[in-house]
């Protein structure tokens, strides 16, 4: 969650902000006279490590059933079997194909002396809020 802290409580409703105020991020803070810039960066993350366990669970089922079915006569068990690969083999196509990623909105804002806060939301209209925000502070 992003806020505008006044550095007077009765100016907050005031459209006309200068002095000290700040806009915070968390525990980050940016004084709104030092906003130099901002960057909107969309983040999409995948979980390679959860793509390789299932591909070892599908490896290690593969070889089991396979010994199964050669040493152990196991063949009307082989549909189970298959099913189950299907399954987890379905499960990985949508990790590769990235249906199950996470995505969110990174705003990065650069202060003139150098520094940088970051805030993350996967709410567009909190994003579009806070842009619009900067914006407005950018052009005074």
């Amino acid at each position: 969650m992003w806020w505008l802290e006044a550095a007077e409580a009765d100016i907050a409703s005031v459209d006309v902000i200068r002095g000290e105020d700040v806009l915070r991020f968390g525990d980050q803070f940016v004084a709104l006279e030092d906003i130099a810039s901002y960057r909107v960066m969309e983040v999409v993350e995948r979980c390679k490590d959860r793509l390789a366990a299932v591909l070892g669970l599908i490896g290690l089922t593969g070889l089991v059933s396979l010994v199964a079915m050669l040493h152990g006569g196991w063949l009307e068990q082989m549909l189970t079997v298959l099913v189950f690969l299907f399954i987890v083999g379905m499960s990985s196509v949508g990790e590769v194909l990235g249906l199950t990623s996470k995505r969110y909105f990174q705003v990065t804002v650069f202060t003139h002396g150098g520094r940088k806060a970051r805030y993350n939301s996967s709410d567009n209209s909190d994003v579009g809020r806070l842009v619009g925000f900067l914006e407005d502070t950018l052009e005074r």
